[in-house]
C-alpha cells in the first residue's frame, strides 16, 4: 500500500502566494477601485502523480464579500477560498489582500452621513434640526420686519412746538409720505 502511494502521489504546491486568486471591489477610495487576493501562504497537498498546478481550482468561499470598506491593509485577511481536486475540497486558505487601500475622507464622510440619514433615529433627528432652523428663520424674519416697520416705519413722530403752549412740546404722528413733504414747512 505504501509503495503504491510512494508510485502515484507526491507532495505539490497547490497554493502560491504570488498566485492571483480573486479580487474584490473597494469602497470608499479614490485612488484603487479594487484589490487583487492572494493566498495568505503556500499550501501543500497529496495529489496524483502527473497533475499540474492547473488540475487544482483555488475557488473563493460563498461567505466572501463582494466589495469592502477602505482602508485596506497590504497582507490584511479579507475571506477564505476552497482548494478543489477533482470536485472535492482537499483544503482551505485565508485570502489577503495584494495591496494597501487607503481611505478618502471624503466619501467616508458621505457615507456616514448617508447612513445616519436612512436609519430611523437619523431621520428624526434631521427633522427636528430642519424644524428649528425654520422656527428660527421665521422668528428672525418677523423680528427684522417689524423693526424695519417701526424704524422707517409707516408713520413718522415729529416733535412740533407750538405757539406758548402749556404742555410746551407736544407729539404728533404723520404719514411718512407726509413728513418728508412738510418737514420743511412749519405746521400749527
Amino acid at each position: 500500500m505504501f509503495n503504491w502511494a510512494f508510485d502515484h502521489l507526491k507532495l505539490e504546491t497547490v497554493a502560491d502566494p504570488a498566485q492571483i486568486v480573486s479580487e474584490v471591489a473597494v469602497k470608499l477610495s479614490f485612488q484603487t477601485d479594487y484589490v487583487r487576493l492572494l493566498p495568505k501562504g503556500e499550501v501543500r497537498a497529496l495529489v496524483p502523480q502527473g497533475l499540474d498546478a492547473a488540475g487544482v481550482m483555488i475557488v473563493p468561499d460563498e461567505k466572501m464579500p463582494k466589495s469592502i470598506d477602505a482602508p485596506v491593509k497590504k497582507g490584511e485577511v479579507v475571506g477564505q477560498a476552497n482548494i478543489l481536486y477533482a470536485g472535492q475540497v482537499i483544503g482551505t486558505v485565508d485570502l489577503v489582500a495584494e495591496k494597501a487601500a487607503r481611505r478618502s475622507l471624503i466619501l467616508y464622510v458621505g457615507n456616514l452621513l448617508k447612513k445616519g440619514i436612512q436609519s430611523t433615529m437619523g431621520k428624526v433627528i434631521f427633522a427636528a434640526a430642519a424644524l428649528v432652523i425654520l422656527f428660527v428663520l421665521l422668528v428672525n424674519v418677523l423680528y427684522n420686519y417689524k423693526k424695519k416697520k417701526h424704524a422707517s416705519g409707516w408713520y413718522v413722530d415729529i416733535e412740533i412746538q407750538k405757539g406758548k403752549s402749556k404742555r410746551g412740546l407736544q407729539s404728533k404722528r404723520f404719514p411718512l409720505g407726509f413728513a418728508s413733504y412738510r418737514s420743511s414747512q412749519k405746521i400749527s
